[in-house]
């Protein structure tokens, strides 16, 4: 581990970050092999192991590398794997039953779709439904397409829930990446018109994005997906914005070091560079990278970093989810009042900040009614008074957790 590392996650248990950062991938070497037997006899204590493995999504992979080597772990530690394994299967096989009747959907209606992120890598990268969990389907739609998907996805069952920004400054400044989410049988649908929020910086026009797409069968129909450069873009970028805010699945990195060891040959990098360049997200995607050759041992052109200066925070960040400490209810708090003020920072001018602040403490009635769970037509006055209590509570745990950060 580096000085950062054993910092941030201690030395106790050096085996089991190990194991998670070196191990859970689909394919060993015979050298990886033989090194995760020596890691597997020094893991003290199988609780934790447990617990880190399933809460970073590791569950499933480590069930397959751990069956293809030798090790004495408790019949308890492997059989928790495997029901880890077999549940992401059952649950993935129901995801893609739901993806391919809407897919066969929006193909008879002539509409394009993109499924993204998990959905289409557990297919394509993994090979193996219950290898990556998905926590819902992801899918990219022309803006002009919504209404007609809404209807269809209706029509069929499936219960919609709209996105209600706080105001119409922030619908317009900070549109949300999913406007529609659908919900039937326990399986959610994301329905995404753009791939990144505003204040995530990579600036690319709709247009401009699906003009970077190809037909491709997936699924037993057609859809259209990115070249492997933008599908790569689009998982650091995915992935960073989780650094930056209070949710991360650690699988995520896996799925980064996975598409390019499938795709070494056929990743073409200057091109890659360009196309971050290009669509001013270069910083963001070399974090996000740096930290998979640091940590991940991804292989990378040393030449795509030549401009880029390590943030030491990012990095503290990506440690934080590593070992659990971003689960704890102050740190949730904290990232999320680090993810307004960045949005408060990137508006120009007083009265836009003024009515940035004005509007998230008194956000528009349809917001209100959803947030509290009210029927329409209800008295707002009190719950308005109870928000700015509730906010002004959180915002006090939130800047205490800043501090105890400050001397961690």
């Amino acid at each position: 581990m580096t000085k950062t590392s054993t910092t941030r996650l201690g030395s106790k248990n050096q085996a089991v970050y190990d194991i998670l950062l070196s191990y859970s991938k689909i394919k060993l070497s015979e050298t990886e092999r033989s090194g995760l037997e020596l890691v597997l006899a020094k893991v003290n204590n199988y609780d934790f192991f447990v617990e880190r493995a399933l809460a970073s999504h590791l569950g499933p992979l480590l069930y397959k590398t751990l069956s293809s080597v030798n090790h004495n772990l408790p019949t308890s530690v492997t059989s928790t794997f495997a029901n880890a394994y077999n549940q992401v299967l059952v649950r993935n096989i129901r995801m893609y039953e739901s993806f391919t009747t809407i897919l066969e959907q929006l193909n008879e209606a002539g509409i394009d779709c993109v499924p993204l992120k998990g959905i289409y890598l557990a297919e394509t990268v993994y090979n193996d439904l219950g290898l990556r969990h998905l926590s819902d389907i992801d899918i990219l739609i022309r803006s002009e397409d919504v209404e007609l998907v809404c209807k269809l996805m209706q029509k069929t069952g499936w219960n919609t829930k709209k996105a209600v920004p706080h105001s119409a400054l922030e619908n317009e400044m900070f549109t949300p990446a999913h406007p529609y989410t659908f919900y039937k049988n326990g399986v959610t649908v994301e329905l995404h018109t753009h791939l990144y929020n505003r204040h995530q910086g990579a600036k690319i026009s709709e247009a401009a994005l699906w003009e970077l797409t190809h037909k491709q069968e997936f699924c037993g129909g057609i859809i259209r997906q990115f070249g492997h450069e933008m599908l790569l873009q689009h998982l650091c970028l995915h992935l960073h914005k989780h650094l930056e805010g209070y949710e991360l699945k650690v699988v995520s990195f896996c799925d980064i070091r996975e598409l390019i060891v499938k795709q070494r040959e056929s990743i073409d990098w200057n091109y890659f560079e360009a196309a971050c360049t290009q669509f001013r997200c270069l910083s963001q995607v070399q974090e996000t990278l740096r930290l998979c050759v640091k940590h991940w041992k991804v292989e990378i052109p040393d030449t795509f970093f030549k401009t880029h200066v390590p943030n030491h925070n990012t990095e503290a960040r990506f440690l934080d989810y590593l070992s659990g400490y971003s689960v704890k209810p102050s740190m949730k708090l904290e990232n999320i009042a680090s993810i307004k003020w960045g949005r408060f920072s990137q508006l120009k001018g007083f009265t836009p900040r003024l009515k940035f602040i004005v509007t998230y403490l008194f956000p528009r009635p349809a917001f209100m009614y959803g947030y509290f769970n009210l029927n329409e037509g209800s008295w707002l006055f009190p719950w308005y008074v109870l928000r700015v209590l509730i906010l002004a509570h959180k915002s006090l745990i939130a800047l205490a957790s800043k501090i105890r950060n400050q001397f961690r």
